[in-house]
């Protein structure tokens, strides 16, 4: 996929620690054609939180955007998406 056919999407996640909740998202986020490209995951207080950097082409993106939040629902968490850019690598240094 070139990059300038490669979509992204911002997903934070906000809900009561429990088993499973990690594994239940990165399948779904799988089997909806996306990849994370990036993480942060985090306990809260008593709260379990993540954030994921997802790429994908505009179908999977969309295909996460109208079922993430289904999922979210059976599980209690809050979510929050938001679609982004990729961010411009810094050039290489010389040696």
């Amino acid at each position: 996929m070139t990059l300038s056919s490669q979509h992204y999407l911002v997903i934070t996640a906000l809900g009561a620690d429990r088993p499973g909740i990690v594994n239940t998202i990165t399948r779904h986020v799988s089997s909806c054609g996306c990849n994370i490209e990036d993480s942060r995951l985090a306990m809260l207080g008593e709260e379990f939180t993540f954030i994921m950097l997802l790429s994908g082409s505009w179908n999977a993106i969309t295909l996460i955007e109208s079922t993430l939040p289904l999922k979210g629902a059976e599980l209690d968490l809050l979510i929050v998406m938001k679609r982004t850019t990729a961010r411009p690598r810094p050039p290489m240094p010389a040696s």
